[in-house]
Parts: structure tokens; sequence; C-alpha cells
């Protein structure tokens, strides 16, 4: 919609909702279907939907709809570029097609690294995964070096992605931000810092790369903290298991809440002191920023990264609240103390804090300044080369 917002004619392609538990929304055709949203043509295609913890079902996944949109390739030569909002590399699929045939130039927007994100996730097994990883490979590459500009999610993954063959001098980074500005500002505004008690929150997909074993171990062991809550926000495939954890280790002082919607969301930061932001200790985690902590800043919460690289020097840099090792058990029970020791006053500065690192890095207009600029230069680009 920023894109729309700026004068610029925007048509969307995309897969049939089913994110995050792997059913298709209610009310969506499975064979897809046009809709208009505030404006915008979207267009669903068939594919196949699964997020269970079954490799193929999600493999399947991932390249249904990446071969479902490339049939629409009679429709691609309309179009001046094509932004991919890629958090799965198969999204290119359609693109890579269109721009063989049409010369018709992409941008592809790296929300994941391949073929880490599925090797290093364990979903295919050590064996199975490096063999797919291998495989794949070269055609990464090649989907990189063919796309006419590469914005990445964070500045280690922009030079990671040139070291595996994005172009130095059309690769940009772009930090993910918050989907509901408005909203956030609105909490950022009302949020009263206070130290009578302390929820501690984390809001989001409940999966294997969050790490969540480690919040529920720690949980268990600062149940001598009086007032210290965590809340746990969301569904996923880990969320039985991690059910089953808390109750087997006595974590009363840890409240599942499932699933909220977006209305939801608001009360949710509203009376959250710190919101955490967890993923496993990954090589491929080290150089991304989760969405996550966009959404928190942006409401002015005070945060406990325990994700390294990127995100974790972001908050320092920031002073937005505190950073611990992944997967470290005992650091995030030092920093579930701390947070509970925390005074009003230290709370409130982290929150500004938050709200303005968000403000200066993180905002939805920096994000699409970069993504503006990238469609514009690789439109130029084309131009010149078809004037030769």
């Amino acid at each position: 919609m920023g894109l729309r917002a700026r004068g610029h004619d925007v048509r969307v392609v995309t897969g049939l909702p089913n994110y995050p538990e792997g059913r298709l929304y209610p009310g969506y055709a499975r064979r897809g279907e046009v809709r208009e949203v505030d404006g915008v043509a979207v267009r669903t295609v068939p594919m196949i939907v699964s997020h269970s913890r079954n490799p193929l079902g999600r493999i399947l996944n991932y390249v249904s709809f990446g071969l479902s949109s490339r049939r629409l390739v009679r429709n691609a030569d309309r179009f001046d570029a094509v932004y991919v909002y890629a958090p799965q590399l198969t999204a290119a699929i359609g693109p890579r097609t269109w721009s063989r045939r049409y010369a018709l130039p992409y941008v592809l927007h790296v929300q994941d690294v391949w073929p880490d994100s599925i090797v290093g996730s364990g979903m295919l097994g050590a064996w199975l995964g490096r063999g797919v990883g291998a495989l794949l490979g070269p055609w990464i590459r090649s989907v990189y070096r063919s796309a006419g500009a590469v914005v990445a999610i964070a500045p280690s993954m922009a030079q990671l992605l040139v070291e595996r063959g994005a172009s130095a001098d059309r690769t940009s980074h772009a930090l993910n931000w918050s989907v509901n500005e408005e909203m956030s500002a609105e909490v950022a505004a009302a949020r009263t810092p206070q130290d009578r008690r302390t929820t501690v929150t984390f809001a989001g997909n409940l999966g294997e790369v969050q790490a969540l074993d480690v919040l529920i171990r720690a949980a268990s062991r600062v149940r001598d903290v009086p007032g210290l809550v965590v809340e746990i926000v969301g569904s996923g495939v880990a969320e039985e298991r991690l059910r089953d954890l808390a109750q087997e280790l006595g974590a009363d002082n840890v409240r599942f809440l499932g699933r909220v919607d977006a209305a939801g969301m608001r009360d949710v930061y509203l009376r959250s002191d710190f919101q955490l932001v967890s993923l496993a200790d990954l090589p491929l985690f080290r150089v991304t920023v989760p969405s996550k902590l966009a959404a928190s800043l942006a409401c002015g919460v005070p945060v406990v990264v325990a994700v390294a690289g990127d995100a974790g020097q972001l908050v320092r840099d920031g002073d937005c609240g505190l950073v611990v090792a992944p997967g470290d058990d005992d650091a995030l029970v030092e920093a579930l103390r701390s947070a509970a020791r925390s005074t009003a006053e230290q709370r409130g500065s982290w929150g500004r804090n938050a709200r303005q690192t968000y403000e200066s890095k993180m905002s939805a207009r920096a994000g699409i300044d970069t993504i503006e600029h990238a469609l514009l230069k690789v439109l130029v680009h084309e131009h010149m080369e078809s004037a030769r």
C-alpha cells in the first residue's frame, strides 16, 4: 500500500492464506480468485496448503506457489517491474520466468536465506538437508544474479547475499517494519511504565526455531520472583509440546493465551512490560532481524532479545532493553530477574528508546524508500539497456 500511496500502479499475486496453521482461511476458494483490497487487485493462486512437520508437505507448499504463479506469464508483459517478497525463495520462480521471456526486471526482497533456512531448521533432517542444500545452491545463486536488485532485511544478510552471487552495487537492506504503524503509535503514547509487577510476553509463531523451550525452562526457575508472569501468545507446531513442558516443570507462572486477533494485540502490547524476541542459535539467524522486533519497538515496549547478530546489536545500540545469548538458559534466567528488578523509570527510558529506534531505523517510510529506489533503479537500468 505504501507504493500505491506514492502514485504507483500496484497489482498483487499471492498464495492461498493458510499461515500459521496450514489450513485455508474461511471464505477463500482453493482454485484462486481475484479480490480488491483497499483499491488493489489481489490475485490468489492455487497451491498445496501445508504447514506441518512433514518436510514433503512444506516443500510442496513452497514449490506449488512458485509453479502456480509462473502460469501467469501471459499477463506479465503488462507491467514495468516485479517486486518479489520472498519468505521462501521459490516465490521467485514466476518472476524469473517472466524476466527471461519479457525482459521484465524483478527486485528480490529476501526474508530468509536459502538453503540455510531449510537446512538449519532441521525440517529435512541432517542428511536430506545437506543434499537439498547442495542441489539448490546453483539455482539460488542464479536467482540472485538474475535479479535486477536484491533487498535484504539486515546489513549482515546483504553482505552474505553478495558473497552468494548478488551484485554488490545492486544490493541494499531494509529492516522490516510494523504491519500496523497507526496502532503501534497509539500504544506507544498510551503506555505507562510501572514496577509493581512484570509481564514478559512472547507473541508470534510457536515453532521449533523460536527456541521457546529455553523460555519455559527459564520461567520455571524464576517462580520465586513476585509478580513475574510469562505470557505466550500465538500458536504453531510446537505449541502442544511447549504446554507439556511447562506442565512437566511446574512452570505455573507461564500462561498460554492462544491466538489473538489484530485488535487484541493492542491490549497485549499495552500490558506487556517486556516483549521477548527469541530464535535458535543458528548461523542463519545471526544475519536477520525478526519482524517481531519491529512490532515491539514500534509499540515502545522494552525487549528481551535472545538473538545473535544484527538484532541484538540493534537493541544494544539503541539501549532498548536486555540482550542475551540465544539458547542460554542461565543468561535468560538472569535477564528475567533483571527485568523484574528494573524500575518504572528504567522501563520508561527503554520504551522511549525503543520507539525512537523504530522511527529512525525501521519505519515503513524508511523501508519503502529503499524498495522504491531499487525498483526505479532497475527500470532506469532496463531503459538504458534497451536503448543500446
